[in-house]
């Protein structure tokens, strides 16, 4: 054990004194601790400043691909920083902020009210993020970086500052990171100083590191004891360490002598319970809740998997999530195997659900087999009604016909009438609709959600399989529901917008790694289509919705793959998107938008392996950004 401590201490001090640049002869000298924490998600940290001097850098939570914390200027001002490195040499103290290829640089993906961005040389390169925060000596400041997986070779890190009792999300940057996970890696503090003046070696600077806590990725947060004490190549030795509650403290310049912890030394301190400003990470954004589970229960009866979510903003701005609970296993509608459709509600925005429940029970029974699949919904802001679609299979008397019935909600999702057969309403004569699937009857409604125009049109999309898409909808509130135009060929799964000229918009799944769209200025009656290798594509269904001037597209991110959930933000009505968010790195599927009555982005989705379905909320900043 002793022989792994020293190979540590070795190690931490090679990293810990390549961090920074190597000051003169004349500069206080930069200290750091070496905290020893997993691969993680997050790690969170407080900072005390017991004695500052202009020039002086009080680096809170340091790791791999950046730092952030809080300094002290030239000048007195004082502010909050949070920078993430370029993939290169971060000890080039001669780098240069242009001398990056704009391909491999860092990227800025968002910034927080009053946050500046700008890059950065001298010590490797890369993006800047700085904010005024007058913090005072004596005050505790509580800082947290979160990593994400953005893309297969890139990861987001976001540096968030705890102010007026609330998480306030500095900024974030995308860099590549190749090797290991997407992950807050090589953890260290220090306090440094910047100004290097003969005057500014006999100034004393000293702060408390306290109260540090990790998420490991997959794992439980887990307290951070152990430290090891290093210091940059400047040989002066006005520097110390020591223990303090909860953490360490660094001191250096002025007539300090290293009396506690000696250099290169590891220690270790006692950390109490998650401060409450670390449990409320657990609420931010980049959080996700499981909203469905394989194998567990609605109403006492028990689900192997649940698939094909549906998301809406309620006319009170409650959130309804809904999705087939496929009791006896993950087969789609023609495996005859009972299905209902399960439904889940939240009154605050999505930060708790009420219990799921059915919306209606099919019979499934020796006389007859009913299973309804595939919902999505469509919200009429004029009648205040949500309406719920799906389709329906009776595998005893009628194996093989897709039928399509819709409930509405007249109380924002709490209670639902009795499913209404539209099956005749809908059908298009140039599709063989009441033939068996194997007849070439192979026609459904599209899961996820339909839109109401701006004239209050309800419009909804329904699929032929190998054949192509078609719209119907309806012109008087849901009282009478209709085809409109014609059916056009290649198209899968999809999903319709209105676009800025009054346009309707079909964005379908298709083969060849991209997305199928098709554009009608006349209700369907006549198309353009086109084939967008841009929005890369597995085949599976997706979503597209309206976000002011903005379109939000959201979908697996990836030619051949279920997984990399992106959402995408379009200006120019889809003729072109931004790189996006990466919403789940890892395994997923369909997924469903919605916004919510803050203005910010919810949604919901099929998690890895279809065992779960998951929601989360976006800030809508962080997707509509960068086409503002």
């Amino acid at each position: 054990m002793d022989k792994i401590k020293k190979a540590f201490a070795v190690l931490a001090h090679c990293i810990a004194v390549s961090a920074v640049a190597a000051p003169g002869p004349t500069s206080a000298r930069s200290v750091h601790m070496w905290h020893p924490a997993p691969a993680a998600e997050w790690v969170y940290g407080e900072v005390t400043v017991e004695k500052s001097v202009p020039g002086s850098y009080f680096a809170t939570i340091c790791f791999s691909c950046g730092y952030c914390g809080i300094q002290e200027l030239y000048d007195g001002k004082k502010v909050a920083i949070f920078s993430v490195w370029d993939p290169g040499d971060p000890f080039d103290f001669k780098a240069r902020p242009d001398s990056v290829d704009e391909k491999v640089r860092t990227k800025n993906l968002y910034a927080g009210e009053g946050v500046s961005i700008s890059r950065f040389g001298g010590e490797g390169t890369g993006g800047k993020s700085v904010m005024p925060l007058d913090w005072k000596e004596g005050e505790t400041y509580r800082f947290a970086v979160h990593a994400r997986q953005d893309g297969d070779y890139r990861t987001a890190f976001t540096g968030y500052l705890f102010r007026d009792g609330a998480w306030f999300k500095i900024a974030t940057f995308s860099t590549l990171q190749t090797k290991g996970a997407h992950a807050v890696r090589g953890v260290y503090s220090f306090v440094e100083d910047f100004r290097r003046t003969e005057e500014s070696r006999g100034q004393v600077r000293r702060a408390k590191f306290t109260n540090y806590f990790a998420k490991p990725i997959g794992g439980e947060w887990k307290a951070i004891e152990d430290g090891c004490f290093t210091a940059d190549r400047n040989p002066i030795m006005t520097i110390d360490a020591e223990v303090v509650e909860n953490g360490f403290a660094l001191t250096t310049g002025g007539d300090t002598e290293n009396k506690n912890i000696k250099l290169s030394a590891n220690a270790k301190t006692k950390v109490g319970p998650r401060p409450d400003a670390c449990s409320a990470l657990d609420a931010l954004v980049d959080s996700k809740q499981v909203l469905f589970k394989s194998n567990d229960s609605v109403e006492g009866v028990k689900t192997a998997v649940y698939r094909i979510p549906a998301l809406c903003t309620a006319p009170n701005g409650d959130l309804v999530a809904v999705c087939d609970a496929r009791h006896e296993g993950g087969g789609d509608l023609n495996h005859a195997r009972p299905i209902n459709i399960a439904v889940r509600r939240s009154s605050d925005g999505g930060k708790t659900w009420t219990e799921p429940v059915f919306t209606w029970k099919w019979a499934w029974n020796d006389n007859e087999h009913w299973a309804g699949s595939d919902p999505s919904f469509i919200v009429d802001a004029d009648t205040k009604k949500i309406f719920l679609f799906y389709n329906v299979w009776e595998s005893k008397k009628r194996h093989g016909v897709f039928q399509f019935y819709v409930q509405e909600s007249a109380d924002n999702g709490k209670t639902w009438s009795e499913p209404r057969d539209i099956s005749s309403d809908i059908a298009f004569p140039e599709w063989p609709f009441g033939k068996r699937d194997s007849e070439g009857g192979f026609i459904f409604i599209t899961s996820g959600s339909g839109i109401q125009t701006k004239d209050g049109t309800l419009l909804h999309t329904i699929v032929h399989v190998n054949d192509g898409n078609a719209l119907f909808g309806s012109d008087d509130h849901g009282k009478t529901w209709k085809p409109f135009g014609k059916p056009v060929k290649n198209g899968d799964e999809c999903k319709v917008v209105e676009l800025l000229d009054g346009s309707w918009m079909i964005n379908s799944r298709w083969s060849g790694g991209g997305r199928q769209i098709h554009v009608t200025k006349d209700r369907g009656k006549t198309w353009e289509s086109r084939y967008d290798k841009t929005l890369e594509d597995p085949q599976c269904n997706a979503q597209i919705m309206r976000y002011g001037k903005a379109l939000l597209f959201s979908n697996c991110k990836s030619p051949s793959r279920r997984a990399l959930l992106y959402i995408r933000a379009s200006a120019d009505d889809g003729k072109t998107w931004t790189d996006g968010l990466c919403i789940e790195p890892k395994g997923a599927a369909y997924s469903d938008m919605t916004i919510l009555p803050n203005g910010d982005i919810g949604i919901l989705y099929e998690g890895a392996g279809y065992a779960t379905i998951n929601f989360t909320t976006v800030p809508r900043d962080d997707v509509l950004k960068a086409v503002k």
